[in-house]
Formats: C-alpha cells, structure tokens, sequence
C-alpha cells in the first residue's frame, strides 16, 4: 500500500514539470546502488532559470529561495559506464554529490532516460529523455554549499540533550520499511528523541507498513538526521498536512553535508515552518552527556560522514545506533565507551548491508547479559537486497538478530524493543489521538 502523500501535496504543491514537455533541470546525485553493470542513481533537480542569485544573500533570503524553488526528486537506472561519463566523472564513488545541467524532453524517447517523481512515494516516476548534458554554473553549486540553519555547538546539543537526562531510557527501531527511523524514549514507548524519521521511498515505497507510521510528538522531541539520503527522512513528509506539518516544526539536528536543491526545500520549509535545523559542523566531532553521546563519523561519503548515537540506560548498559555509517568510522570517544563491556541493544548499520561498499567489519560485542539484540531496519522485497550481510554479528556474538522485515505483507508496522517496553497498559496518547509506536519483541 502505496505511503499517505495527501500532506505533502497540500504544503509542497504539484510538481513543476508536469506542465512542460522540456526544459532545463539542474542535476545532483544524492547516492547509487550498483548492481551488476547498471546504476540506480537517486537524483534531485531544480529547474533552471531561476535568480540563483538569490541563494547567495543573507540567510533570509536563501531560505525563502530554497523554500519555493522548482525542485523534484528523481531516478534514474543506466549502465554504470554510460552514468560515469553522462555525470562527467571518473569513478562509481565520484556519482555521489555529482552535479550537471540537463536538457531532457518528456516525448523524443531519445538520449539516456531520467525518472522525475511527483513525491518520495512515486515508484514510477515521469520519463523524460536526456538530451545534453553540461556543467552545472558555478552560482548554482555555489548555493547548494551555502548552509541553512543554525551551526551546532557543544553547549546547544547538550543543551538540546538534556530533557532526556536523568531518565529510564531504552532504544525502538520503528518498522517503515526499506528506510530507518528509531527513538530513545521511556518504557511506555514516549520518545525523547528520534533518529531518523525515514521510510520506503521510490521503488520501496512499497515496503511501507499498511496505515503508515503515526509519530508521537507529545514531549516535542528533537530528531537527529543521521545523513541526508532520502530513506532517512522520507517518513517526515508521509501523512496528511497536520502529520507532516508537525514533523517539520519540531528541532531538527543533521550534519552539514552538501545537498541537492529538494533537500535544500526540505531545510528551508523546516524553518518556515517554525522548526529549527541545526547543522553539525566537521570541526565539532562528539558531544558527550551523562546518557547521550553523538558523534560525527568521520568517513567521506554520505553514510560515513553521519551522526550516531551512544545511549547509556538506567541499567548502566549501552545502546548504539550508527546509522548507515561503517562501524570503523565511529569516533574513538564513543567506541571506548562500549568496548570494554559490549552493547545490549545495536541498531544495525546501513540495514544489515555492506559498509564502505564491503563486507562489515569491527562490529561492535554484544555484552552477553539477558536481553541483547542486534536490530536491523529493512523492508520485505526490498531492492538492495537487504539485510546482505549478518554473519559478521553473529560472530561478535549476537546471538539475536532480529529485523523489521518479518511483517506480513499488508499488515500494519511491527516496531521493535528490548524486553521491558510495553509495561504502560494503556496505549499512549500523543497529543490527543493515538500514535501507532506500540513496541514488539
């Protein structure tokens, strides 16, 4: 069953193309999948023309210039040698972050095919043809490295950390399919804190669990990107307006990490909307409370280079959840945290799939104790194949790993928890109707 996307119509409007036949599109690749000789390119456009100018301003204006520009998710599936040299690279790592100008035409059928989507639910897409491809303007990739928001301190995060202190703390992992969403919250299922708020999107949308994922935002609780690849956060932009509305004023703490002009939107629209968006600097590598430790992990592409996040509960044991980032990449402050005793609860890195395009490597002890688990967040007939690669947990001795890929199909989500969640009798009330964050073990 297809993702809610009546909200996000309602607050982003129609897509710009659908009235045009050709034009000019600029062009940024948020991330790829390999297989084989082919390559899925996840793609953002804008369209071309606009006063990019604009973006070059005070803070003001580049916000309200990424807030309403023409702008599209995309995809597109070619040979991997015809991508390299249609995005003007050398390399299958060097697609990620590539920038070009298209002109594409919807009726040819000639040149290399690109997917323009209505919304991250769109699993087909409108084909259009690329016809020319040429360097994106300086002034277009110049406004994409301009950041939005605020600029991440020590003390804001501690800051922003703190409610969450001094609490019965325990770690979910959300079922919304082929994508990643957990929180930190208390033994009745109430989050504190999100990390991710991510789903099946495009050609997984279909991995969505029946009824979609209610968030709870009774405590206002801050969501922590990981990284800006769109599986992440297609979630926030699921439901009718009121739902995405409220996903898009709460406080939002990502890393800086150069993105395309439809995540651009998404910042900007964060911050129209009443929301803060606060962004991690490279230079600012941990910050450490008497619970919550995030980091910066310290890779070069998009997944090594996201937060994660150490959570130490009540019962003295730890928690991490690193995202999709290589296990290797985790800053050594946080490591050494865990390492001497191990991990009760460990979010799965990147789905249970490779890391650093390889096989995974330094993952992190179960501490042994009653209750442990590895949880990896993926979807039923996903098209990475995930989870790919579990045996390397089994080793670190996990003797239970478990996934969000054992729902029926058509069923609604089955979230997922350590022993103990579930103790309220009652199922809890967020902000006047019920959320859907009931835990399963």
């Amino acid at each position: 069953m297809p993702a809610d996307v009546t909200g996000y119509r309602e607050l982003f409007g129609e897509p710009f193309w659908q009235s045009r036949n050709s034009m000019d599109i600029h062009a940024f690749v948020s991330d790829g999948l390999v297989e084989g000789d082919r390559v899925t390119l996840r793609i953002e456009v804008a369209l071309a023309g606009a006063d990019w100018g604009r973006a070059s301003g005070s803070e003001h204006e580049r916000r309200a210039f990424f807030a309403d520009i023409p702008s599209s998710y995309a995809y597109q599936v070619v040979d991997t040698r015809v991508a390299l040299a249609l995005w003007g690279v050398d390399s299958i790592e060097g697609l990620e972050g590539a920038e070009r100008t298209f002109s594409v035409d919807r009726d040819t059928g000639f040149g290399q095919p690109i997917q323009l989507m209505r919304d991250l639910a769109d699993a087909e897409g409108a084909t259009y043809w690329v016809r020319d491809t040429r360097l994106t303007p300086r002034s277009v990739a110049a406004a994409l490295e301009q950041p939005i928001g605020e600029v991440a301190t020590e003390q804001l995060i501690a800051e922003l950390l703190a409610p969450s202190g001094g609490r019965d703390l325990r770690v979910a992992v959300l079922d919304v399919g082929q994508g990643a969403a957990a929180f930190v919250g208390s033994p009745c299922g109430l989050p504190y804190l999100y990390f991710d708020m991510g789903g099946g999107e495009s050609n997984n949308q279909h991995t969505w669990p029946n009824g979609g994922v209610q968030w709870c935002f009774t405590q206002s609780p801050s969501i922590i990107l990981s990284h800006w690849h769109r599986d992440h956060y297609a979630g926030a932009t699921y439901g009718s307006a009121v739902d995405v509305r409220r996903a898009l004023e709460q406080t939002w703490i990502a890393p800086n990490q150069k993105v395309g002009a439809k995540s651009k939107q998404l910042q900007a629209r964060i911050l129209t909307a009443g929301g803060r968006l606060i962004l991690w600097p490279s230079t600012l590598k941990t910050v450490h409370t008497s619970d919550i430790s995030v980091g910066l992990a310290s890779g070069s592409a998009y997944n090594d280079s996201g937060l994660v996040l150490l959570l130490r509960s009540a019962d003295g044991r730890f928690s991490l959840l690193p995202g999709d980032a290589a296990y290797q990449h985790i800053d050594p402050s946080i490591v050494t945290k865990y390492q001497s005793q191990g991990l009760k609860t460990l979010v799965v890195a990147h789905h249970g799939g490779l890391l650093d395009r390889k096989e995974p490597t330094n993952v992190p002890c179960s501490d042994g104790k009653m209750g442990s688990a590895a949880i990896y967040s993926a979807g039923q007939s996903n098209n990475f194949n995930h989870p790919s690669h579990l045996a390397a947990y089994a080793t670190a001795g996990w003797a239970t790993i478990v996934g969000t890929d054992s729902r029926i199909s058509g069923a609604s989500a089955k979230h997922l928890g350590e022993p103990g969640w579930g103790s309220c009798r009652h199922h809890q009330p967020c902000s006047g109707k019920q959320c859907s964050l009931m835990i399963w073990r």
